[in-house]
Parts: structure tokens; C-alpha cells; sequence
């Protein structure tokens, strides 16, 4: 972890930003870092701002993936939605009634999934 702080690729240093197993020194790092994704990754208790991470299209997906199951409602619809959330954790959130709106809303929602979906609603193509 204290190697993706340290690291000059943005990616890298949100990931450990967001892993809750980042060492002090790496957060004391992290918490000074130029880009506001990092800082608001690191630790930020406002559900608002950690909805902010579904605004960047290259959001870690390991963040995406963690904030499927953040507590507040959505912060975790926001991350349904999000195109680099794993294929299999979209076919997940689409049959849990909580976030099946947004996980079928996701672009990255494979077509033949999609259209079957529409075919049960009886929806003609």
C-alpha cells in the first residue's frame, strides 16, 4: 500500500486512498495529495462526496466495487450505476430489489441481459 501512496499514477494513490489497511505514514501521505479524489477517498464521512467518485468515469473499480456496499442508499445506487463496476456485480444488483433500476441502467449492462430483462416486462423490441 505504502508503494500505490507514493506512486505518480493517480489510480494507484485513490486505490490505497480508499483500502482500510492503509498504514498512518501512507495517510498522512494521501491526505496531502494534489488530487481531490485521493483526499476525499482517504477517509471522508459524507455519503455527498463519496457519491462524487460515481462523477469520474475512471474511478478505481476496487472503490466502485467497495461503495456497492457503502451504508448510505446512494452512495450504493451511484455505484450500481457506475460503468466500471464488474459485470458479475451488475447481474448482482440487477435482482436485489434495492438497486435493480440502477444496476440495469448501467451502460456496462451486457445487451443480451438487458434485452431479456425487456422481454420478461413484456416490453416489444
Amino acid at each position: 500500500m505504502r508503494r500505490c501512496a507514493r506512486s505518480a499514477h493517480t489510480l494507484l494513490r485513490r486505490s490505497a486512498a480508499y483500502s482500510p489497511h492503509l498504514p498512518a505514514d501512507a495517510v498522512d501521505l494521501l491526505s496531502k495529495d494534489d488530487d481531490y479524489a485521493v483526499r476525499l477517498l482517504l477517509c471522508d464521512p459524507d455519503p455527498r462526496k463519496r457519491w462524487l467518485v460515481g462523477l469520474d468515469p475512471e474511478a478505481p473499480v476496487d472503490a466502485v466495487v467497495r461503495l456497492l456496499a457503502d451504508p448510505d442508499d446512494r452512495v450504493r445506487a451511484m455505484a450500481a450505476e457506475h460503468p466500471a463496476l464488474p459485470v458479475d456485480l451488475i447481474l448482482r444488483s440487477s435482482g436485489n430489489p434495492e438497486l435493480s433500476t440502477h444496476a440495469l441502467g448501467n451502460p456496462s449492462l451486457p445487451t443480451q441481459v438487458m434485452h431479456q430483462y425487456l422481454d420478461d416486462a413484456g416490453i416489444p423490441r
